[in-house]
């Protein structure tokens, strides 16, 4: 497959670099050549995020980190949000307080 995870210092390239590796591999070798080299190298079980992301390449997984990071985003202002409804005075708890019907009947 070609398929080279490290630099010449050691670290890891990162998942951007081998989802293009993936994808310039199956390119060269073929789908049924590509899908048996990935089986091999990766297990059966990963064949299919192999596959993924040989077709994506690193495009598919710029737009996948993308949305992957305006979730985060959006987590974090929801947390916010939480924590000005809970008086802003430490962290947000599950349920904002809030005085119910039962509680204002009582």
């Amino acid at each position: 497959m070609g398929i080279k995870a490290f630099d010449a210092e050691g670290k890891f390239v990162g998942l951007r670099a081998i989802s293009d590796q993936l994808a310039q591999a199956q390119d060269r070798m073929g789908e049924s050549a590509f899908t048996a080299a990935a089986a091999t190298a990766f297990g059966r079980e990963a064949v299919s995020f192999a596959t993924v992301a040989a077709n994506g390449g690193a495009e598919a997984f710029d737009q996948m980190r993308a949305s992957l990071d305006r979730q985060g985003s959006a987590g974090e202002t929801a947390g916010a949000k939480l924590a000005g409804l809970n008086g802003g005075d430490g962290p947000a708890s599950a349920t904002p307080p809030m005085i119910s019907n039962y509680d204002s009947m009582s």
